[in-house]
């Protein structure tokens, strides 16, 4: 295996901004163009998903899901510029100041480039990104309970689907397989935490 990554081409500024102001299913050639995908992938992760729909169209929603893991978030939230507020605001990025021990980040940033040289949906070997997700499995349903009532918190996470990632004919798509076993990885995640 290359130590390096051939990236896919990055879809435009324009084609994302189109992308999260018009929600309804998309062509699957202009989804997997999106995503970075190749076509005969997106039409297995979609009927995987149970996302394909008729017309060769992909259910808008499990394209959202994919596109906010397939690109690293930082180029995502500047490509998008003054169109970012198309996103949550929580799925923004924060900086944060914790000290860790060298060791965690070497490790890390090792584990980082290890992961996404071996995925093909997800572009970029970013720490960040990596760590970002291993956070997000972590959160303990306990943790996400105490956020009832906070909608910018549940706009933001992936598990249930917020309300934002559903267009009006693809409300009946909100429990995808994916994102359930997303949920399930979660709570296995957490378990092993206790």
């Amino acid at each position: 295996m290359p130590d390096f990554i051939l990236l896919p081409r990055r879809p435009s500024r324009e084609a994302l901004i189109r992308f999260f102001a018009e929600p309804g299913p998309l062509a699957v050639r202009h989804a997997a163009d999106l995503l970075g995908w190749s076509w005969p992938k997106l039409v297995f992760e979609a009927q995987s998903e149970g996302a394909l729909l008729s017309e060769e169209r992909v259910a808008w929603s499990e394209v959202a899901f994919w596109l906010i893991n397939a690109w690293p978030r930082a180029w995502l939230l500047e490509t998008l510029g003054d169109a970012v507020p198309l996103l949550p605001r929580e799925l923004h990025l924060t900086r944060v100041g914790w000290e860790l021990p060298t060791y965690i980040v070497r490790a890390m940033e090792r584990q980082a480039i290890l992961k996404r040289r071996d995925r093909d949906d997800v572009h970029g070997t970013d720490v960040e990104e990596h760590v970002a997700e291993l956070l997000h499995l972590a959160i303990h349903e306990e943790t996400a309970d105490t956020f009832r009532g906070d909608r910018s918190f549940f706009e933001a996470s992936i598990t249930p689907t917020p309300t934002w990632m559903c267009s009006d004919d693809e409300a009946s798509h909100s429990g995808s397989p994916m994102r359930q076993r997303f949920s399930a990885r979660r709570r296995d995640i957490a378990g092993l935490a206790d």
